[in-house]
């Protein structure tokens, strides 16, 4: 007879046997080898048919952790699983060219205005005075050189902190890969603390998209999404905590906007007023 998928342990309670763990390791190790795979192609613009075959083995692998999740729920140590695959599919992209968006190029220039003491507001990378920063490495590949920086300021701050550092493709990707990590770990703890499984976790941390794009291209969501999390974990225990993690991001990434008038009705008026004051004052800078 073949071996049950559960096994009895003391208490009476039913826990994944050693094959559902076996599986879910299977699974995450073949998940990382192909993103692997895909980030060593030269280009993914120009390799685009073996890119795209990828992607969906990718993503197949992906779609059966995510539709045996109930398979996984109660595995031991499962978030360990979640988060170890997680930072090796990153690190597979970090080396990898970001040939499928040139965001990143934007990034460190505006960071190294920024770093300058030069305003990226207001000086586009086209700008004659800033012609002592360009450069062959980063410059050449700004998309749109005629216009000014349009992202939130604690993005640039981020930015400006990076290529003070080192103005490189490379530690923009490192700056976005720790967002993320931290956003998963946070994430991790947020869903253990509503009494749920890990496991959950997976079905943003494994998805193929969000690994190329975060990974792969260094996008700067993750940094947005991560202060979004924190301002929603905390909202009920923590609202003054939330209302300024929320400003953060907003100031980071205007997409959390969205979720200014939901907390805002559940928070005390501290919060809101703290919420409210730090946002305004922010985007005054962005927008003045």
């Amino acid at each position: 007879m073949s071996r049950p998928p559960l096994q009895l342990i003391e208490g009476g309670a039913r826990v994944p046997g050693i094959g559902a763990a076996f599986e879910l390791g299977a699974l995450g190790v073949a998940l990382t080898l192909v993103v692997t795979w895909m980030s060593l192609l030269p280009s993914a613009f120009h390799d685009l048919g073996r890119f795209q075959l990828l992607y969906v083995v990718a993503f197949a692998l992906y779609a059966i952790a995510v539709l045996r999740l109930g398979r996984w729920a109660a595995l031991p140590h499962v978030g360990w699983v979640v988060l170890a695959v997680t930072l090796a599919t990153r690190a597979a992209f970090l080396a990898a060219p970001p040939s499928l968006s040139g965001d990143l190029f934007r990034y460190v220039w505006e960071g190294k205005v920024l770093a300058h003491g030069l305003d990226p507001y207001r000086l586009s990378p086209s700008d004659p005075a800033l012609a002592a920063l360009r450069d062959v490495a980063i410059h050449p590949f700004v998309n749109h050189p005629e216009l000014a920086a349009i992202y939130p300021p604690l993005a640039l701050a981020g930015y400006a902190a990076i290529s003070a550092i080192s103005p490189s493709v490379l530690a923009i990707k490192l700056w976005c890969v720790a967002n993320e990590i931290a956003l998963v770990i946070v994430l991790l703890a947020w869903i253990k603390r509503r009494g749920l499984s890990p496991a959950n976790v997976l079905v943003y941390a494994w998805n193929p998209l969000v690994i190329v794009e975060f990974a792969g291209s260094a996008h700067n969501d993750p940094a947005g999404m991560l202060w979004l999390a924190l301002a929603l974990m905390w909202a009920e225990r923590r609202p003054v905590a939330a209302a300024l993690a929320l400003a953060a991001g907003v100031l980071t990434k205007l997409a959390p906007l969205v979720a200014v008038p939901f907390l805002l009705l559940r928070w005390p008026w501290r919060a809101r007023m703290v919420a409210f004051v730090s946002i305004a004052a922010g985007l005054a800078a962005y927008f003045v």
